[in-house]
């Protein structure tokens, strides 16, 4: 019989173990250490900060950076963990946080060169990510959009203005030429209605049969084919309407006190 071959079986609640995924440090390079925070994220810090204690710029979780002698045997005796296989999707999610310590002479200003505590180094915030130049693109946009909005519409004139006011408050003032229009009816509504100022009540008898008791007749906007009226109803709302001349087929006012000038 030929001997049978032993095979050694990891078990599964090891190989899934948070110290199996978590890679072990790196040797040191260019004078810099690299290593990883028990959440996976890989870190780097000058050989100056070499045993001691910091925070993970990533995920906040307190790490120890490893001492530059023991670099070496912690890797030997973390390796076998670190050859075990993670898979694709484990590996994608890994990504490279470095300290925001920068050691380029270049970009060190005269204030910047000045030696900073461990706690100022490992606890400065990251650096500003791109989203702000994103937020900044994006008031750009809504800027132009609401630029490019036309506003509304003014009144065409100061007159018209006018004329809409004078519709509200009843304009009783006589007429003149430049207001009369050619309009036979149009010039008797206008005669007959300076008998308000005696208690005379204008009805407006139309085509049809309908009866139109105007409390305030607009001249401006009387010019034409139409002319504009406004009556108000007891709760105070004002109705406006705009009557054809030629719809007219009578025209009485009740009500005046005394015979107007002109009458035999």
């Amino acid at each position: 019989m030929m001997p049978k071959e032993k095979t050694n079986i990891v078990p599964r609640s090891k190989a899934q173990s948070p110290e199996a995924r978590t890679p072990g440090p790196q040797p040191v390079a260019n004078d810099a250490i690299t290593f990883f925070c028990s959440n996976g994220h890989r870190l780097r810090v000058p050989v100056a900060q070499a045993g001691k204690q910091g925070t993970c710029t990533k995920c906040g979780v307190v790490v120890k950076i490893p001492a530059v002698d023991s670099a070496p045997k912690r890797q030997a005796a973390t390796a076998p963990a670190a050859s075990q296989p993670v898979g694709n999707r484990a590996q994608e999610h890994l990504s490279t946080i470095d300290f925001a310590v920068d050691t380029s002479p270049k970009r060190a200003t005269a204030k910047q060169a000045e030696p900073k505590g461990l706690s100022d180094a490992l606890t400065e915030a990251p650096p500003a990510l791109d989203d702000s130049a994103e937020e900044s693109e994006l008031k750009k946009l809504f800027q132009a959009v609401a630029q490019s909005e036309e506003p509304p519409e003014a009144p065409e004139s100061h007159a018209d203005v006018e004329a809409i006011e004078s519709i509200i408050r009843g304009d009783d003032r006589e007429p003149t030429e430049e207001v009369l229009h050619d309009n036979p009816t149009a010039q008797l509504v206008a005669r007959l209605w300076l008998e308000r100022e005696h208690g005379g009540i204008v009805e407006l008898h139309i085509t049809g049969g309908s009866v139109i008791l105007p409390t305030y007749y607009e001249r401006q906007w009387s010019r034409g084919t139409h002319g504009l009226f406004a009556s108000e109803a007891a709760d105070g709302s004002v109705t406006l309407t705009a009557v054809a001349w030629d719809s007219i087929q009578k025209i009485v006012v009740r009500q005046v006190q005394g015979l107007p000038e002109g009458f035999e």
